[in-house]
């Protein structure tokens, strides 16, 4: 956070690199890769790239949503294998 000219607290819209890999627990090098391959939000101001945090917490959540459901049609493939594999008798047949 930042002090504005009143003196109160002014907390920044956007991120730099350095404070997206931050918030992220990733190092700045892979946070520059995701914003080149436009894997993460960005917006560019001049030369300076930034990451506005209110779509940096949206892509958060969507990245959770997506692995939930990933996971959850894997866990329920596991099962239906795991059911249908006791019905299921390989070996040589005589």
């Amino acid at each position: 956070m930042s002090e504005g000219r009143q003196g109160a607290l002014v907390e920044p819209l956007l991120l730099r690199t350095d404070e997206a890999a931050i918030v992220l627990g990733i190092g700045r090098t892979k946070v520059f890769e995701m914003l080149t391959s436009g894997e993460l939000p960005a917006i560019r101001i001049g030369r300076c790239v930034r990451v506005p945090k209110d779509r940096l917490i949206k892509w958060i959540d969507e990245q959770a949503d997506t692995q939930a459901r990933s996971s959850s049609i894997t866990d329920s493939m596991q099962r239906g294998l795991t059911a249908g594999a006791r019905s299921i008798m390989f070996g040589s047949r005589r």
